[in-house]
């Protein structure tokens, strides 16, 4: 046992030091930080308990990973720490514990998930910019820095001195970037954090100039002039810097233990409103000096500062088999069979493959142990395989496991076109009923697959000829079940057009799709006659999308459902609203940044008034909406002459 113990180990090292080398040095991740943390942690917990086994080059006490060889070296006169993570309130709660004592308070940063960068200033000039590397030594890249936004080639103070921050791409010019390769037929980036990486260490000036780059200053190293970090952070604006948001709770807060916890979580609800890519939150004691200085610091993070990591928390656990799940548009997807694995505070025994290619590019079989992770906290994940164990190979069906029919696999695609299959028709029914579609309470999986196998329903339209004595069923739905049910489905039929065309389960039309579609064509027969042509003509809708939209508007079986719905009188007609008035009739508004609430709201705001938005900024454009951040867009703004409003602006304007 304590042989295959000393194996296991040795094989989790060689991965991580794997994953290590293609994180820090070729900026190209080959697993998500939540299975790399996993596997650091594992390490870890093998190494306490065996200390004399310790491999010298574990990435346990390291900081980052080697300095590339492709620029010159240079050597940091601080060691530049990376951060302890905490994954739950009570480590928050335990980091706070060991930090009271002298300590005035807290700062709470958003934590920027992109490429840490360390820059020299004297004389009131940038001398030198570096990355981290691995902490003591990074790579030389001052002549990128000078065309990275948000870095000041000249500041005001005159004094020598260090600031460390972190290069990312906003969110928008990433997507603009993914674009504009789509369209040049090239592969798309994965992620905004690894461009940013890429970029910054381009050997050609001229491409960072062109990404947009952008630098997000939170610390002095080593600079111990400053009382507190809030001291600190004001003094990076006045050099002129860009700082994260920041937050800063009091030690002498009644209340302090749950507001600070209470304050990250909440920085985690404005994550998608924030317009870079973050990853958990920085907490820092606000008291900087001595009490920093008795707090200390280890080999790899201060004790004086944590990360609070969104990305959530990995399982390793065994892949006991595969099972094939057919979906609403018949398409066949491959679930893991896991055995069972706590994560997130439940038991998680199955978890998505995605499709045949991604079983092959994890190179998966049965009984490898595999990370699992929750997409979205919701949705468990495999990220990849974290040992292989030389099972047996997953096998790819050639018929639909529930019907039988000849399944067709267009990479990475695997499908069944049999319309009638019944597994079809049931996603298809839940679908359909969902809450965000016909909202139809009391028909659960368990109802659905009732109703389809013993043939009373074949498609939607159907759910609308049932009657009482259809929907009684002896140990599932009673008298007075079945009656709320009817009146639930009576009902549905006063949902507005949107949801209705929601709940047709056409390809590619989601909820935010379907928005678009009532709001161009107001109704469906004017739908039903657009073509690829008109439909691309619909802003959001790319030519891919009018194609599927075409096709599957087309087929028979949704024509009549469609038609049998027109039958039964549900909305195929949007509802005619009055507009608030024309006060933005013909303005052209851009909106970026953070507001107060979603942008979604601010955008329904300027419709309303006769208003248009779009999603860049140009000579046409006649006010760019700005929040906290806006990056690029508020940069082309100020250099083409649109006026930039903010949110206090934007209300007395449509008063």
């Amino acid at each position: 046992m304590q042989e295959e113990t000393e194996k296991g180990y040795e094989e989790k090292l060689k991965l991580a030091l794997k994953a290590e080398k293609a994180y820090y040095e070729d900026d190209k991740p080959i697993m998500t930080d939540s299975a790399y943390d996993a596997l650091i942690r594992e390490l870890k917990a093998y190494e306490e308990a065996h200390p004399n086994e310790k491999a010298d080059n574990s990435p346990t006490t390291r900081v980052g990973g080697k300095a590339t060889s492709s620029f010159s070296k240079v050597e940091f006169p601080v060691r530049m720490l990376s951060l302890k993570n905490a994954f739950t309130d009570e480590e928050v709660l335990a980091f706070m514990d060991n930090t009271k004592a002298g300590n005035v308070g807290y700062v709470i940063q958003p934590k920027l998930d992109g490429l840490t960068l360390v820059l020299w200033y004297e004389n009131g000039m940038l001398q030198k910019a570096a990355t981290r590397g691995n902490g003591e030594v990074g790579e030389d890249v001052t002549v990128n820095a000078y065309h990275i936004h948000g870095i000041p080639s000249v500041v005001k103070s005159t004094d020598a001195f260090m600031v460390r921050g972190e290069v990312v791409m906003h969110k928008e010019d990433f997507e603009a970037l993914n674009k504009q390769r789509a369209k040049e037929g090239k592969p798309l980036y994965a992620n905004a954090r690894n461009v940013a990486a890429g970029t910054t260490r381009q050997k050609d000036p001229t491409i960072v100039g062109k990404r947009n780059l952008m630098f997000y200053a939170y610390d002095t190293p080593g600079n111990e002039s400053f009382t507190t970090e809030a001291e600190m952070l004001d003094f990076l604006g006045e050099q002129g810097f860009i700082r994260p948001r920041t937050y800063i709770v009091s030690t002498s807060d009644e209340y302090i233990n749950s507001i600070l916890p209470e304050r990250v979580h909440i920085i985690k609800k404005q994550e998608e409103f924030l317009p870079y890519a973050i990853d958990g939150a920085v907490i820092k004691t606000l008291s900087r000096g001595a009490c920093r200085i008795r707090l200390g610091e280890g080999t790899h993070d201060p004790n004086w500062a944590i990360a609070f990591k969104f990305t959530p928390v990995s399982a390793i656990t065994r892949l006991a088999g595969v099972t094939w799940q057919v979906g609403r548009t018949g398409r066949v997807t491959p679930v893991a069979e896991l055995e069972p694995v706590e994560l997130c505070g439940t038991l998680v025994e199955r978890a998505s493959l995605h499709n045949v290619d991604y079983i092959k590019e994890l190179n998966l079989h049965i009984g490898d142990m595999v990370s699992v992770y929750k997409a979205a906290e919701i949705i468990p994940q495999i990220d990849c395989v974290v040992e292989s164990m030389n099972g047996d190979e997953i096998k790819v069906p050639s018929i639909c496991p529930d019907c039988g029919a000849e399944l067709v696999y267009d990479p990475p695609a695997l499908t069944c076109l049999h319309e009638d299959c019944a597994a079809r028709i049931k996603a298809e029914l839940r679908y359909f009923v969902a809450r965000h579609n016909m909202d139809i309470q009391g028909i659960g999986s368990a109802v659905v697959e009732e109703l389809v196998d013993t043939g009373k329903v074949k498609s939607p339209a159907d759910l609308y000829k049932l009657t009482e004595k259809d929907l009684i069923t002896p140990g599932l739905i009673a008298e007075t079940k079945a009656k709320a049910i009817l009146a639930e489905i009576e009902k549905s039929k006063q949902q507005p057009f949107v949801r209705v065309l929601s709940a047709l389960g056409i390809d590619s039309v989601s909820t935010s799709t379907a928005k678009l579609l009532v709001a161009k064509f107001q109704n469906i027969d004017a739908l039903m006659a657009a073509t690829e042509e008109d439909l691309v003509q619909v802003e959001g809708i790319a030519t891919i999308t009018a194609l599927a939209i075409e096709h599957s508007l087309y087929s028979d079986r949704k024509k009549n459902l469609i038609q049998a719905l027109k039958g039964y009188g549900l909305n195929m007609q949007a509802e005619v609203k009055e507009p608030a008035g024309t006060k933005l009739a013909g303005k052209t508004f851009c909106i970026t940044g953070t507001l107060s609430q979603p942008r979604d709201v601010f955008k329904q705001m300027i419709e309303d008034l006769g208003g248009k938005v779009t999603g860049s900024v140009t000579s046409k454009t006649d006010y760019l909406l700005a929040g906290d951040g806006g990056g690029s867009k508020h940069a082309k703004a100020d250099s083409i002459g649109v006026p930039i409003i903010n949110e206090t602006q934007f209300k007395e304007l449509i008063k």
